[in-house]
């Protein structure tokens, strides 16, 4: 006699299950041949007692047993969370000014971690902190109960860099290339003091003028040079209030 029999479906991790353990087997009871679908649609090759996946959703199989089939599904739920953490890689900051930092998850239960240099930080276990030292950082949330999964961030946090230093001559290369280094022109205080009646001129190789201001404020190029492999060389001319003139050019580099 031909008849219908309930195939159980058994989740090697569990369901709901945590992905970070990697990949789950669902398996059924022994049978001449099977098929297993996901969602109502059948699986490609997917055709042996055990189906090996990583994916939420609906699993379904069918089962051959010679005189008679069986099928039977299984809801899976894949237990992992989202976050996100509110700052840059590396920020930068005065002292006695924090930066405060928050990250956001929908972690069940979750804790909270915040290292410095390494060190965990004693009573830090909010979701926000205020990092008021130099230095690297790294911050964890970490899901209690269902997946027991951690996720980390790192960030550093460095002291502002003065955008007035006291350079003694006028650089001839720079590499504005956002590591913070020598990223901008920066020239001499003493074509500061006074900025309205000094004038900053910079042109391109072809002689278009790029820049011309009478209050420069260190900052050129303040826009991405679209650099190709080449270097490329602009020339500048600063002209101060009695009329006397440097001139000189600067190389941009990668």
């Amino acid at each position: 006699t031909s008849g219908v029999a309930n195939a159980t479906i058994v989740s090697s991790l569990g369901n709901p299950y945590c992905p970070g353990q990697g990949t789950t087997t669902l398996s059924t009871f022994v049978g001449n041949s099977y098929q297993w679908f996901k969602d109502g649609n059948s699986i490609e090759g997917a055709t042996s007692q055990m189906l090996q996946t990583n994916e939420s959703g609906t699993f379904t199989v069918q089962v051959d047993l010679g005189d008679c089939s069986a099928s039977g599904s299984i809801e899976l739920v894949s237990e992992s969370f989202e976050s996100s953490i509110d700052v840059d890689d590396v920020v930068e900051t005065l002292e006695g000014y924090p930066i405060e930092v928050t990250i956001t998850d929908n972690a069940q239960a979750p804790e909270y971690s915040w290292y410095l240099d390494g060190v965990l930080i004693p009573g830090a276990t909010a979701a926000t902190f205020e990092a008021e030292e130099f230095g690297d950082y790294t911050a964890t949330v970490s899901e209690t109960t269902g997946c027991l999964v951690t996720v980390e961030y790192n960030f550093t946090v460095e002291e502002s860099v003065n955008f007035f230093p006291d350079v003694e001559k006028i650089p001839n290369v720079i590499s504005p290339n956002g590591d913070g280094i020598n990223d901008t022109w920066i020239i001499p205080q003493i074509y500061h003091t006074n900025d309205a009646n000094t004038e900053v001129l910079i042109m391109d190789n072809k002689g278009n003028v790029v820049l011309k201001t009478v209050s420069y404020q260190n900052n050129w190029p303040e826009v991405d040079l679209n650099l190709s492999s080449v270097n490329q060389v602009y020339y500048y001319v600063i002209t101060t209030e009695d009329n006397k003139t440097k001139k000189g050019s600067i190389t941009v580099v990668k």
